[in-house]
């Protein structure tokens, strides 16, 4: 990771100030019944908890173990962009691997569900799998979120502020709807612009910019960051902290998710060459 300079104090300042005058609405759906302990115990079929995730007292570092499945297209044909052929999975490919998470009987849960756990407030059900899609394509909601309904799964969908209303994208009211029957929304910024090259005003309109719009336009509060193209260094990560994010997720492989490098989360990408004994084998290794 590359150590980058600090941020001002005015720039550091202006970012907190906006977080303190932020809703505490997640961006997922309402929380599940706590258990004797004051857990909350999340089944495979609770809805993430609604409230400020940035609310929760940061507990000493928990390290838990969950795949976190990255996925970006997921098309009966690749995807534009010189990467379109490596990021875009088939229907049949994402059809078989959903199966076989379902027969396999593993349980989706979401980010949100994820910090809670690592922080000692929720407890994960056995064989958890937290799915993430990068992007907003239109195919979440033509495609994937049909899939993920059919097998009574929940994903975390990473949308760019500034693409909804582009053409080939998920619409907000598409989006609307899928926050609504279950399914996570998470910030991958404004306009999915490398974070390490900007300036720190240019930080603050990624980053800060990007929960208002999600705010606006879908009435939720997100605490989660996907840092488009996995780059980011200290400075991008201070900057995401000062503007209201409590957890980010990289594309680093790996399962170790703790308070301790939550703003560096590894996932699991998945692409059209991994195979279903590869995906079996991400799951459990």
């Amino acid at each position: 990771m590359k150590i980058g300079r600090r941020m001002p104090a005015p720039i550091l300042a202006a970012l907190v100030a906006s977080v303190l005058v932020l809703s505490v609405v997640a961006g997922c759906a309402s929380s599940p019944p706590p258990s004797a302990s004051g857990a909350v115990i999340l089944s495979a079929t609770s809805e993430a908890p609604r409230g400020s995730l940035a609310a929760l007292v940061v507990a000493p570092a928990k390290s838990i173990r969950v795949p976190i499945l990255t996925y970006h297209d997921v098309d009966s044909r690749p995807v534009l962009g010189p990467r379109g052929g490596q990021l875009t999975v088939s229907p049949a490919q994402f059809r078989a691997e959903m199966d076989y998470l379902k027969r396999a009987g593993y349980r989706t849960v979401t980010l949100e569900q994820v910090y809670k756990a690592a922080s000692g407030k929720a407890v994960l059900p056995p064989k958890s799998v937290a799915l993430t899609f990068d992007d907003g394509g239109i195919d979440n909601y033509t495609v994937v979120y049909p899939i993920l309904r059919s097998h009574g799964f929940v994903a975390t969908f990473f949308i760019v502020g500034g693409f909804p209303d582009l053409p080939g994208h998920t619409s907000w009211p598409d989006i609307k709807l899928m926050l609504r029957s279950g399914m996570c929304i998470e910030s991958h910024t404004s306009h999915h612009r490398d974070l390490t090259t900007l300036t720190d005003r240019e930080l603050v309109a990624e980053l800060a910019g990007a929960r208002d719009v999600l705010r606006k336009k879908l009435g939720i509060d997100a605490h989660i960051l996907a840092y488009p193209g996995g780059k980011y260094d200290a400075r991008v990560e201070a900057a995401a902290r000062a503007a209201g994010y409590v957890a980010a997720v990289t594309v680093r492989r790996g399962k170790v998710i703790s308070l301790a490098n939550a703003y560096e989360w590894p996932r699991i990408g998945i692409g059209p060459f991994t195979g279903l004994t590869s995906f079996r084998a991400a799951l459990t290794k």
